[in-house]
Order: C-alpha cells, then structure tokens, then sequence
C-alpha cells in the first residue's frame, strides 16, 4: 500500500517521484543494498545500476562500507529534489498497477470496494 499512497495526490514527495511510479512498468524494480543487512526495493535507474556494480565488484564487508553514504543520501534525492537518475525511489512489486495520481479518500474507497467484492466472491466458493 505504501506505492500506492506515494503517487496519492495529498502526499508530500516531489511531484517526478509521483510521475516516475505512475510510468514504471512490470519489472522495473530491483533489490539493492544486500551487503548492508537492509535491503531495499526500489525504481531501477543510474543510481541502481551503480549500486549493482559496487555489489559486484567488492566483497560484501568492502561494498557495505561503501554503498551506506550513498545511499543515505539516495533517499532525499529523490523524494526532496526530485531527483529520479541518483535518487532511490523506493517501491513495491505493485508499481506497474498504480497507473494514476488520486486522492487518498478515493484509494481507501476503491481498496473497500475491491475487498467487498472478494469477499463475496470468497462465500460460493467450496472448500468440499
């Protein structure tokens, strides 16, 4: 639900961020920051890329040492500056289903609304 309230109308982050998760595609996110015990997913772009390569090219106790600064930093850049290149914008494997910018009333209602439905889907269904 986070992605989906990120890109929510009333929410405080940079407007590309709002833009870069309403675009993203299936696929379109990695998982960074395996050497320093916490990972995250986020958009891929250059930032991303780079952090793989860090990964990559040193041993887990060495890239950890190196990708904690960048990242610290990676956050705001995206989110303050709207900076979508070095920034990390962090989001789920649900990115590709959020396709609009919405007030946060009308998500609550929809996931209301969706949740109605399943459950009445859910009592014909037949555990016999």
């Amino acid at each position: 639900m986070g992605t989906v309230f990120m890109a929510a109308e009333e929410t405080l982050v940079h407007p590309n961020v709002k833009q870069e998760i309403i675009k993203t595609g299936d696929g379109a996110t990695v998982i960074t920051g395996m050497p320093t015990g916490e990972p995250c997913r986020q958009i891929k772009n250059k930032l991303s890329d780079e952090l793989f390569r860090i990964e990559a090219e040193n041993i887990r106790v060495k890239a950890a040492e190196i990708l904690r600064p960048i990242a610290e930093s990676s956050l705001k850049n995206a989110m303050m500056d709207g900076d979508m290149e070095n920034g990390a914008v962090m989001a789920g494997q649900i990115v590709p289903l959020v396709k609009e910018i919405k007030p946060v009333a009308q998500i609550i209602d929809e996931v209301i609304e969706d949740a109605k439905i399943c459950i009445e889907k859910m009592k014909v269904f037949s555990f016999c």
